[in-house]
């Protein structure tokens, strides 16, 4: 019996299990894209399926899913429904349907209706909310908001995007895109907001191309529009190469196939969150995986799944299932609901669990980044509790504590390490060992050996690893894998694949290049690269100098060879004339020697060899013996001469230019003097950065690269070794090398010391780290690169010295004089050509020498005999002798009740007898939070109620009755529902008999802004003073389409091209995505941010960061607008440089505040009024109400309104409309029509209604201005411009088609925009002020045809034209003048502004224009456009052909000491040859003694004679004689190097005296000018360029003190007075700086004295001036940018305006002197010469003095005359003077007395 027991028991309980088993229904409802193909359906199937077959429900239990299709009318219902709508029916089909749970999506309408899931998540219990439901009781499948914006924070700001585009799709995206920008407010993002179109995404894909920006967030609220935005972004490669895609959805439709079909070469890198989930377990019937659904279909099933495990719990615990909520109810919550927080499962859509509100949580998250085959990497979690997870994981959470999101360092070749290459190339990356070996040193030798690799490379990859670990606190583990030297990579254009280290990195598998890899277009379309860290240069490698060897007779090549042999020739031809002149011309030489004229010795002198010898020293300037004596032989030499002179000169320049050759390559500054040149050849090593720079560069790098390639030689070396052993090879220096600074650095520094880098900039070589293309890597590398750029450590890695471990030093005192200086050599030719003259010298001596000895003297003319002399006096001409000469909700039905009847009985009594008696007519207002606050709209009611009440607007004896419902007095704000508002509002409204409904929509805090829109659907009529666009009510508040117009148009007006959107509420952020998408169309750029009004005081500060200085507001809750103005006043965001628009009409900022607080230097305000009647109307309340903001107007307006209708309707039916007495869709008030007929001008300005129930015929007054100027009327927005015209009674102002007219921007006159100019020739000029300054010219003589013309004339009238024509503003405008110089200065002391900047500052005046300089102290107080022209600052200077000079400035070269050491000098050579000369015998002296010379020889180098010797060595004159011993031979030959020496010396300092007047124009910047000490300069108080350098930057500065510092006043007032102080200082030592165009002008008036020198000191930035923040600021800026843009403003910046007055720009003349020397310059010269010829004139005068007292007779010696002959003896005399001589014997009076030397 007991055996039989359990069958019994089991047969028991399976009868008790079917009667119990229980068929549970579920309700699942589709919108319109769950519907489509019954995707859902056949989801909530399966999982249905799931659970009934599996072990999650009690045995026999079964879920039953009733689909209902919300939309079964079809899909154009979608277009049409309302929200209201939408939740009526929602309700209405979920009623006593018995369901234990409702699953529920959004898509359900057009608009707004992603809230149906948190309103039915608050009307009913339990709901499984598929999308976003935040803040509601639903059930929420989807995580938080807040978990989504904190996670994709954290993969952002670990990517360190510093910009990005954000694609949204659906509002709810739209909310997390506001999200993310308030955190790019703090992070500094720049964001790119984009609303994606769906069906139009291929057209976006353009723009988006376009963009240089490359970093995507995409997340759409429907996630069907993610198949069609990554499918599109595929076939319009925005998923190529170059982007990094974020898809913030959660398991977006990116399938395996996906991956491996289409996504698998050179894509772009994406990264994606996908939820740790267990997709195997379950059951479907669709095609599709599980593991391939996108989340919200895991989510539909999850939520089966979910409601099917919380029932079993249930049933587990109480043995029953719950009882179902049979109506949507707010206060009934499901038994269901705590069963349901308690399930816990992984599922579908990962871990499945929920907390007390309902909120989604303990799940985690997966990250996947990478990009090609390496897309499936996991790159991180999130997960929503760290404590869960350890529990789940059991292990301790890999991230930070206290951050949810964990992101693993990014490795894409390996999981373990970032792999990186490094390409050796010293110095940048090298290794110890191989450099060891290279160079042939000890490793020891080399610093820091402990190390693997050193270079500049590897030490930035150590700092770079600090920062990221220590800063970032991302781990950066690395292992380098070095490439051989040029294996950067080589593109092979037959195949376009890469090779080398580009090939590793493409193929993924290393993650960085890093190192000396240069930044190119070929490799920017594979790759990546990171901000530049380092911007090189190319230069030249070349043997030094020092070393180069020429050929030695290099001497021959400044002449041809032809040329060499006419030369030779026509020296033979002159030589032989020479000759036949001296032999046959009876007034030469040898005739003359016949005749007894002359010696036998001077017959000799011209025959065949003498000939060739005085030709040749011509030509050498050695001089002769004796100068030809006929005329015919003269001028024969003297064309010789010049023909030698000329000769040797062209030889001598063109041999410089030889001697030069080896500094031909240090002289090479840029690429265009590399290509002009042809002294020598330049190479490259191939696959270096200088190779890749030229292969990939621009055109000239192309241009150096082929001549490379097409040159005969092979230029292109494989190593860098190579070259150099090249170059060292060829030692003439014409092989070079072009290579990056730093590589050829470092190959110099290696023995033996030959090699020299130079060159400026043969081309810019930038160097960025290489990532995969859309890698991570790129954006933290550039952040990382930026903080060390930032700190210095980047510059101080470069500059340090990496070679140390080699032999040769930087530079030596040698090496430097050798680039300037010639070298030995340089020289080597003329140490040959020295050479090869005393071999030749020694020949010719040791022939003399055999010559004499084999022959004697008997072939020679007779000997001299002692005591012979040459006649003085030529017996036949008279003449003696003669030298030649030399020279960026809901609501319920209810049913008719047993007391009903007697309603309807009571009602009927009511009717009959309306029309006898006055009538009580009862109208509902009701309020929330903020209008309950102070009873302060139950007062404007209570006003407007006793208006209406005591004026004629009802029919006699009616009244109207307000009925106050304040809606939170039992509730709290914070924790109503906008279900529990709108069931609350509909169970207040019933039976009521109201007439009207008075709704705004502030009845709880999130999501009620679309309250008035669903009442407006549910009641009628409802009169809302809130937005309610799209329903059934009355809105009081025009349309925000209108409101978007109007704002548009203004700043469309205003020319804002970026600027900062400040929101609150649903309609602010409405507002935004309206504004966001205009900005796509006009290029606005728009940075959105959610105001924190709690917290806006911190938020101003951040704003105050901001580059951007333009502000729109709007709001939706009008209180918060006078927090965020009162605040943005105390935090000095409503000061000069902000320019705020005020969206929201009638913003609460009174007179009061702007007589009190709004006074002066404050921000310029744009903002709007209604056009309205404020004095109609009785109000008890203290504020006026044209202070009131809007929606008390509108409050006001509103009971007027219906007041109105009630009367309409009673003058037309005798009675009053039946009121509605509850919510129905159906039901429309008979008043409505009515409503729509009124018009009248209330408060808020016209009131009148359409058919649709929308605002219209209303005007609204824009009010434009700052300061006392705030009140100023700047335009007109009319809803009807027909309306207006009838209105007003004339033709709309505005332009045809337009609704909003804007008024000229006029702040001092409302007539004229009022422009200063500042009188400043060029620039502004009165024709008559001209005139009378420049008296010779008469008035007529300026071509104008108003008194004023000038460059800032003209542009004035050319932005007239732009704003006229192409901007469609008018332009009308009144000049007021200022005297020169009063563009403002700044006191200081007050810190007030004077001159033109105070007229703006003041207001009373709109614009100066001309010649402002923009400045740092200008712009605190005012604003400027744009620049129009950048002009420079130079030197006025008196012409150098009008300076003089210090007449005896040639002293100047030696100080006193030095003339003195060289007067001692002097006297000490002449002593010295005064002794050897005495005593040395064999100096002429001693000779005579000997009677081997002449007396008068031996009376040579007396102590009067040794002076004249020495003196005439040092001013190469040439002596008598030159001396004979070689004592003093050896002494003049030391004594000529030395006083060459001294004489090149001070010519070369005599030169740069000679130059003082070239001193201000070869100055070129701002370093010249302070530099130099020769020159005074000076300014013209309050022009331009007193304005650059008063308020300029520290170099502008130093020269303003140096200016203000000098003992001499320097600066002047007026150019006048300027210019005539340097034409009265004749010495050109002070000049005066200036803006080029006003001295220019200045330099043109006679006399043509002045002249404009050096090339920018400084820059001078000109722009309009406005007051800050005023709008013609963007306006005028447009019209510049226009204009510049077409070329105008260049064209008139280069006209003429001085074209009438004296002096023309130039002329060759002063062109000439601007190098050559002039007049003044040698005055001193001149001076010198008059002072010679003054001496030598006393001289002579004194020596003939002496000659008429004394005679000859103190020359005489021993009683007789100098060189007397002695002889008596005819014979002997025969002998001396030759046959014929005319002379007797005995006669003394032939020869000339020693005495006499004249």
């Amino acid at each position: 019996m007991m055996d039989k027991l359990p069958w019994k028991y089991a047969v028991f309980l399976l009868c008790v299990g079917m009667v119990n088993a229980v068929n549970i229904k579920l309700v699942s409802m589709y919108g319109r894209f769950t519907s489509r193909e019954d995707l859902y359906k056949q989801i909530m199937t399966d999982a249905s399926t799931y659970v009934n077959d599996g072990s999650i429900l009690p045995s026999g239990d079964q879920i039953n899913i009733i689909h209902n299709n919300v939309l079964d009318e079809g899909e154009t219902i979608y277009e049409e429904r309302s929200l209201f709508q939408s939740v009526f029916q929602i309700c209405n089909d979920i009623r006593n349907t018995g369901a234990a749970a409702l699953i529920l999506p959004s898509d359900f309408c057009a608009d707004d209706c992603e809230w149906v899931g948190p309103i039915i998540g608050d009307a009913y219990s339990p709901v499984m909310a598929l999308d976003q439901a935040d803040g509601s009781g639903a059930f929420k499948m989807l995580p938080k908001m807040s978990d989504m914006e904190e996670m994709l924070t954290d993969v952002i700001s670990h990517f360190k995007w510093d910009s990005f585009i954000f694609l949204y799709e659906g509002d709810v995206a739209f909310r997390l895109g506001e999200r993310m920008s308030a955190k790019g407010v703090e992070y500094g993002w720049k964001i790119m907001p984009i609303r994606i179109i769906p069906g139009m995404f291929e057209e976006q894909t353009d723009e988006l191309k376009n963009r240089e920006i490359k970093n995507i967030l995409m997340y759409a609220t429907n996630e069907d529009v993610l198949v069609e935005v990554v499918e599109t972004a595929f076939e319009t490669q925005l998923l190529s190469n170059g982007w990094h895609w974020i898809f913030g959805n959660l398991n977006p439709p990116i399938t395996q196939q996906f991956l491996e079909q289409k996504y698998r070469h050179n894509m772009a890198f994406l990264t994606r969150f996908k939820v740790d989930s267990n997709e195997l377990r379950y059951y479907t019937s669709i095609d599709s995986p599980i593991k391939d659904w996108p989340f919200r279909q895991r989510a539909a099933y999850d939520a089966v799944v979910a409601v099917a495990t919380a029932l079993r719990i249930y049933k587990d615990e109480t043995g029953r299932l719950p009882d179902p909520i049979e109506i949507c109810d707010p206060d009934s919550n499901s038994d269901l609901e705590p069963y349901l927080r308690r399930v816990n499962f992984r599922g579908a859509s990962g871990d499945v669990s929920f907390n007390t509100e309902g909120d989604r949580t303990n799940y985690t998250i997966t990250m996947y980044s990478g990009k090609d085959e390496y897309t499936e990497n996991e790159a991180g979690i999130f997960t929503q509790d760290i404590a869960s997870w350890e529990r789940a994981n059991r292990v301790s959470w890999p991230g930070k504590r206290g951050k949810r999101m964990y992101i693993k360092p990014f490795r894409q070749s390996n999981a373990n390490y970032i792999k990186i290459a490094m390409v050796v190339e010293p110095p940048f990356f090298m290794e110890p060992e191989e450099e060891a070996r290279r160079h042939q040193i000890p490793k020891n030798r080399i610093e820091n050996t402990d190390e693997p690799y050193k270079g500049i490379s590897w030490e930035l990859l150590k700092e770079i690893k600090i920062v990221f670990e220590e800063e970032m606190d991302l781990p950066f583990d690395y292992r380098i894998y070095s490439l051989n030297r040029g294996q950067y990579g080589n593109l092979d254009l037959s195949t376009g694949e890469w090779d080398g280290a580009m090939r590793e990195l493409i193929d993924g598998d290393v993650d960085i290049i890093m190192g000396s890899l240069t930044v190119n277009d070929a490799r920017e379309k594979d790759i990546d690269f990171t901000v530049p860290w380092y911007v090189s240069y190319a230069k030249l490698l070349l043997i030094h100098p020092s070393y180069t060897y020429e050929y030695p007779f290099a001497l021959v090549y400044p002449l041809d060879v032809a040329a060499w042999f006419v030369l030779f020739g026509a020296f033979v031809v002159i030589s032989l004339l020479t000759y036949i002149l001296g032999k046959y011309n009876p007034y030469e030489w040898r005739k003359r020697s016949k005749r007894a004229l002359a010696t036998d010795e001077e017959g000799h002198l011209f025959s065949l060899p003498e000939a060739f010898a005085f030709v040749l020293s011509t030509g050498f300037w050695q001089g002769y013996t004796k100068g030809p004596r006929s005329w015919a032989l003269r001028t024969l030499a003297s064309f010789w001469f010049w023909f030698a002179i000329t000769t040797s000169f062209i030889y001598l320049w063109n041999l410089n230019t030889v001697f030069k050759f080896s500094k031909t390559a240090l002289k090479i500054q840029d690429r265009t003097d590399l290509l002009n040149q042809d002294q020598f050849e330049f190479g490259v090593v191939r696959h270096s950065p200088a190779y890749d720079l030229y292969r990939y560069g621009n055109n000239i790098d192309r241009e150096i690269f082929d001549r490379i390639l097409n040159s005969e030689l092979d230029l292109i070396e494989n190593r860098i070794e190579d070259a150099v052993l090249r170059m060292r090879r060829q030692w003439d220096g014409r092989y070079t090398l072009l290579g990056e600074e730093k590589v050829l650095e470092f190959a110099s520094r290696r023995k033996p010391c030959q090699l020299y880098s130079t060159g400026e900039s043969l081309g810019n070589m930038t160097f960025a780290f290489a990532t995969v293309s859309g890698s991570p890597l790129r954006d933290q590398l550039t952040h990382v690169i930026n903080k060390l750029r930032g700190r210095g450590v980047i510059d101080e890695i470069v500059g340090r010295q990496y070679s140390n471990f080699l032999n040769c030093p930087d530079s030596n005192f040698f090496k430097e004089s050798a680039r300037e200086s010639f070298t030995v050599h340089d020289l080597q030719g003329v140490y040959y050509l020295l050479v090869i003259g005393t071999g030749a010298s020694l020949i010719v001596f040791i022939l003399e020498v055999l010559y004499f000895m084999l022959v004697g003297a008997g072939k020679n003319r007779k000997p001299f005999t002692r005591g012979s002399r040459v006649p003085t006096t030529d017996l036949g001409n008279g003449g003696g002798d003669q030298l030649a000469p030399n020279a960026g909700g809901d609501w319920f039905s209810s049913k008719m009740n047993s007391s009903g009847w007697m309603y309807l009985g009571i009602f009927l009594l009511v009717i009959s007898i309306r029309c006898v008696v006055s009538e009580n007519i009862k109208v509902v207002a009701m309020y929330g939070k903020n209008t309950a606050k102070d009873d302060l709209y139950k007062q404007i009611n209570i006003d407007a109620s006793t208006y209406v009440n005591d004026g004629n607007l009802l029919a006699s004896g009616d009244q109207i009755n307000v009925i106050h419902l304040n809606l939170l007095e039992e509730a709290n704000f914070e924790e109503q529902s906008f279900f529990q508002s709108l069931f609350q509002i509909c169970s207040d409204l019933r039976n009521t008999g109201a007439a009207a409904l008075i709704l705004p929509n502030d009845f709880c805090p999130d999501d009620c802004d679309g309250i008035g829109a669903v009442v407006g659907d549910a009641y009628s009529p409802v009169v809302a003073i809130d937005q309610s666009d799209g329903s059934g009510a009355f809105k009081m508040a025009p349309p925000l389409d209108d409101i978007e117009e109007m704002i548009t148009d203004v700043i469309a007006h205003f020319k804002w091209d970026t600027f900062i959107f400040l929101q609150e509420g649903g309609n602010g952020f409405d507002m935004m995505q309206r504004m966001s998408a205009k900005g796509m169309e006009y290029g606005w750029s728009v940075t959105p941010i959610e105001l924190d009004v709690e917290n806006f005081y911190q938020q101003s500060k951040e704003l105050r960061k901001q580059v951007v200085k333009n502000i729109l507001v709007y709001v939706n809750n009008e209180d918060v607008l006078d927090t965020v103005i009162q605040t943005a006043f105390e935090a000095q965001l409503l000061s000069n440089g902000w320019h705020w628009i005020i969206g929201n009409l009638n913003p609460p900022i009174s007179q009061q505040f702007l007589d009190q607080k709004y006074r002066h230097s404050m921000a310029f305000l744009t903002r709007f009024k209604v056009e309205s009647n404020d004095l109609q109307y009785y109000t008890s309340i203290q504020e006026p109400v044209k202070n009131w903001t809007f929606r008390p107007r509108a409050a006001y307006d509103a009971l007027v309104a219906v007041a109105m209708a009630l009367k309409l309707y009673k003058d037309e039916h005798g009675r009053l409309p039946d009121p509605i007495e509850t919510c129905n869709l159906e039901t429309k008030s008979a008043l409505e029509p009515y409503l729509k007929r009124i018009s009248f001008r209330g408060a808020s300005g016209d009131v009148s209604f359409n058919e649709d129930g929308d605002r219209v015929n209303y005007t609204v007054i824009m009010y434009s201005g700052k300061d006392q100027h705030a009140v100023n009327e700047a335009g007109i927005f009319t809803q009807d411009v027909k309306s207006w015209e009838r209105a007003h009674g004339k033709e709309w102002p505005g332009k045809r088609g337009k609704r909003m007219y804007i008024r000229p921007f006029r702040q001092s006159n409302a007539a004229y925009i009022k422009v200063i100019m500042v009188t400043e020739p060029p620039f502004f000029m009165d024709s008559g002020e001209e005139a009378r300054r420049y008296e010779d010219i008469p008035a007529n003589t300026f071509e104008a045809e108003t008194n004023f013309h000038g460059i800032s004339w003209d542009l004035l009238q050319e932005v007239k034209k732009v704003l006229e024509e192409d901007m469609e503003i008018p332009f009308t405008y009144r000049i007021f003048t200022m005297n020169r110089g009063q563009y403002g200065s700044l006191d200081l002391s007050t810190g007030e502004w004077d001159g033109a900047m105070k007229e703006i500052i003041d207001g009373d005046a709109d614009v100066v224009m001309g010649s402002m300089v923009i400045n740092a102290a200008r712009e605190k107080d005012v604003d400027f456009t744009t620049p129009w022209y950048v002009s420079y600052c130079k030197l006025l200077i008196i012409h150098p052909t009008f300076t003089f000079e210090y007449p005896f400035a040639l002293i100047y070269p030696f100080d006193n000491l030095g003339w003195a050491a060289i007067i001692i000098m002097f006297s000490a050579i002449s002593i010295l040859t005064f002794l050897f000369g005495r005593f040395n015998p064999y100096e002429w002296r001693g000779r005579s003694r000997r009677n081997q010379a002449t007396a008068e020889e031996g009376q040579l180098f007396t102590f009067t004679e040794a002076m004249a010797f020495v003196l005439s060595t040092g001013f190469w004159q040439g002596f008598t004689k030159g001396p004979r011993s070689w004592a003093l031979r050896t002494l003049a030959v030391f004594w000529f190097w030395t006083a060459i020496s001294l004489s090149f010396i001070y010519v070369k300092s005599a030169n740069e005296i000679f130059r003082f007047s070239k001193t201000a124009i070869e100055i070129e910047d701002q370093t010249d000018l302070l530099d130099q000490d020769q020159i005074e300069f000076g300014v013209v108080r309050h022009d331009p360029a007193y304005d650059l350098y008063r308020y300029g930057n520290k170099m502008d500065r130093e020269i303003f003190d140096r200016i203000l510092n000098s003992e001499l006043d320097l600066i002047e007032n007026r150019i006048e007075d300027a210019v005539l102080r340097m034409r009265r200082q004749w010495d050109g030592r002070y000049t005066i700086l200036g803006e080029e165009k006003i001295l220019e002008y200045a330099a043109h008036r006679r006399p043509c004295q002045l002249y404009i020198s050096g090339s920018n000191l400084g820059n001078i930035t000109f722009g309009f001036v406005t007051a800050s923040g005023s709008p013609l600021r963007d306006q005028l800026t447009y019209a510049i940018n226009i204009l510049r843009n077409r070329g105008v403003i260049d064209e008139i910046v280069g006209r003429k305006y001085s074209e009438n007055l004296a002096c023309r720009p130039t002329n060759a003349f002063k062109e000439a002197a601007r190098d050559s020397y002039t007049a003044h310059d040698l005055q001193g010269m001149y001076y010198l010469l008059a002072i010679g010829m003054t001496a030598s004139l006393i001289v002579f005068i004194m020596e003939l003095l002496y000659y008429m007292i004394y005679g000859e007779g103190r020359s005489t010696r021993g009683g007789k005359p100098y060189g007397a002959v002695t002889t008596d003896d005819p014979g002997e005399m025969g002998e001396v003077y030759g046959k014929g001589s005319a002379i007797t014997p005995g006669d003394t009076t032939g020869g000339v007395t020693g005495g006499d030397w004249l």
